[in-house]
């Protein structure tokens, strides 16, 4: 079992499929994050070409490194995995969408690793936190005002 375990959680006035394509899509999620984000390769399914088996490429400054999504059952889970050239291994994104009582959805996001650095884990877990704390509020905005 990982020994770092990252709970993210908020609330959007959206509907999960609104939040589900968003979150799948890999530009739009890398905007959540810092650095640049894009799709490097496409799943095997011509209607979802973010769907399983599709991959992105994450670059901060230098480093970059690869996220392959797992799952990706619409509206409700996303699932991915680093697959290359990461500070961490034994790593799992899992994102939850849950229809609100309001109508919006409630995301219950987390990511599981080990850091490959000994003594790292804690301070990459504190980095995520911060850098979602930070990149999910334009976010929330954006989506509940295109509803």
């Amino acid at each position: 079992m990982p020994s770092q375990l990252v709970k993210l959680n908020c609330h959007i006035k959206a509907s999960p499929e609104e939040v589900f394509d968003f979150f799948c899509d890999h530009e739009s999620f890398g905007r959540i994050w810092p650095g640049r984000t894009r799709r490097i390769k496409e799943s095997s399914d011509p209607a979802n070409p973010n769907g399983v088996g599709s991959i992105r490429q994450i670059c901060l400054g230098p480093m970059c490194f690869e996220e392959t999504q797992i799952t990706c059952d619409r509206p409700a889970l996303i699932e991915y995995t680093v697959t290359r050239g990461s500070p961490i291994k034994n790593h799992l994104g899992r994102i939850c969408l849950t229809a609100a009582t309001d109508g919006g959805t409630d995301i219950d996001y987390r990511i599981s690793f080990d850091p490959r650095i000994p003594l790292t884990g804690a301070l990459i877990a504190n980095s995520l936190t911060k850098d979602w704390s930070k990149g999910i509020v334009p976010i929330i905005q954006e989506l509940e005002s295109a509803g």
